[in-house]
């Protein structure tokens, strides 16, 4: 089984592979090629691929975050893979420390893909429970709208959000993100942004920390 970790940059992905279940720098391609590449690497439904997730430093989804779960889905989407993704924060200084006053400074700039997906890939290769699965979800469509109402639509894709007049958007689930992103529709990931709302809406029954006055679970 092939096993490959990503550090999706803006323009060029690092690439590591994992040999003897240890991860090692691979190549670095251009993020247009990503998909070519793979394809002479022979990727199928039976390979694992561990993506970096970009996020901020306290921890909130971005722009980035949002490109390369597209790109991940895309990939999926293509070969039927298994997608991962790592909380990748720290690691490319993690990296520079580690390797500082060894390897000069201008080499570990140019190797940092490789290395950062290597460190990447080191993680889940340590702990395989480390990560959160790529998986696409159920969209549920709500049956009445709801005006007025501070509404809060908890770890759940909602195909027409719309006709919700007020709401917020909580997910910490990288697919569930995605889905609201690409229709220019941010989310909250964050449990202290939360404030109290009037409705909350979830898809199953659960025990949720939050202030609210009334619950639908779809």
């Amino acid at each position: 089984m092939k096993i490959l970790g990503i550090d999706h940059g803006q323009k060029k992905c690092g690439i590591a592979n994992a040999v003897f279940n240890i991860a090692s720098p691979y190549k670095t391609v251009l993020n247009n090629e990503l998909i070519t590449f793979f394809k002479k690497e022979g990727v199928n439904k039976d390979t694992i691929i561990v993506y970096g997730l970009p996020l901020s430093m306290s921890g909130r989804f971005s722009n980035q975050t949002y490109n390369v779960i597209k790109s991940a889905i895309e990939v999926k989407t293509t070969y039927g893979c298994k997608i991962i993704f790592i909380d990748e924060r720290l690691t490319s200084k993690t990296l520079f420390t580690e390797l500082k006053g060894v390897v000069k400074s201008k080499k570990i700039k140019k190797t940092k893909d490789q290395n950062s997906s290597s460190l990447i890939l080191s993680v889940y290769l340590a702990n395989k429970n480390a990560g959160i699965e790529l998986k696409e979800k159920k969209v549920y469509n709500i049956v009445h709208q709801i005006k007025s109402k501070k509404t809060l639509v908890y770890e759940t894709a909602i195909k027409n959000i719309k006709d919700i007049e007020n709401f917020y958007i909580f997910t910490k689930d990288p697919w569930i993100f995605w889905y609201y992103f690409s229709q220019g529709i941010k989310s909250i990931n964050i449990e202290k942004d939360l404030e109290e709302y009037d409705v909350l809406i979830c898809s199953e029954e659960k025990n949720i920390d939050l202030k609210y006055n009334e619950k639908m679970c779809l």
